[in-house]
Formats: structure tokens, C-alpha cells, sequence
């Protein structure tokens, strides 16, 4: 308990970082991905008709699931077959949101703890 006591101000600043990140997230996810979100999914429902369903899904998806895995691949939400197009955009979102959100942003929070 004091480990997260102690050093609270900078897990609030951390806190306000990672959402900031999420918000860039909603942001692109909004502007380019915004047609690969259904509404029907087994994990439950995807919006992305405004920026607001966007941040929520992104906030809520991405930190408990991994964001990368809900969305399908194709607009009509079936997997698509092999094809040489591996889509670079979707594939770079995937990869960086895994990296920076999940990886680097657990890691800062939990060298803060420990420290």
C-alpha cells in the first residue's frame, strides 16, 4: 500500500499519459478504422460512429482484450482469405498499440510501484 501511495502523483501523471495515448488511438481508430468496427461481435458490441463510441471502445477493448484480435479484418466481419495485401495501416496500429499501450505502459507503471 505504500508503494502506491508514495509515489501516487506520478501514477496519476502515468494514468493521464496512457489515456492521452488511448485518446491518439480513438483519434486514428476514428479517421481510418472506423468501417471495422461491427456491432455484432461475440465480444461484445464495437462502436465507432463517433469519436466518443471510438474512445470507449478503444479504452474499454484495448485494455481488457486486445483490441487487434476483437477487430475482423474485412468490413463485412468475416475473416478474409490469404492475400499478399497485408493491409501495412492495420497491421501498424496492431503492433504499436500492443507495444506502447500493453508493453511499455504496464512496464512505466510497474517501475513506479517497485521504485
Amino acid at each position: 500500500l505504500r508503494a502506491v501511495t508514495k509515489n501516487g502523483n506520478s501514477l496519476i501523471w502515468t494514468g493521464i499519459l496512457g489515456l492521452i495515448v488511448l485518446f491518439i488511438y480513438a483519434v486514428l481508430s476514428f479517421a481510418t478504422l472506423h468501417n471495422k468496427f461491427v456491432a455484432d461481435n461475440d465480444d461484445g458490441p464495437l462502436y465507432c460512429d463517433t469519436l466518443t463510441q471510438c474512445m470507449y471502445s478503444v479504452l474499454r477493448y484495448g485494455l481488457i482484450d486486445n483490441i487487434g484480435l476483437i477487430l475482423p479484418l474485412s468490413s463485412d466481419g468475416e475473416a478474409p482469405g490469404y492475400s499478399s495485401n497485408l493491409q501495412p495501416v492495420r497491421l501498424i496500429y496492431d503492433i504499436s498499440f500492443f507495444i506502447i499501450v500493453t508493453t511499455i505502459g504496464l512496464n512505466i507503471v510497474f517501475g513506479i510501484i517497485v521504485d
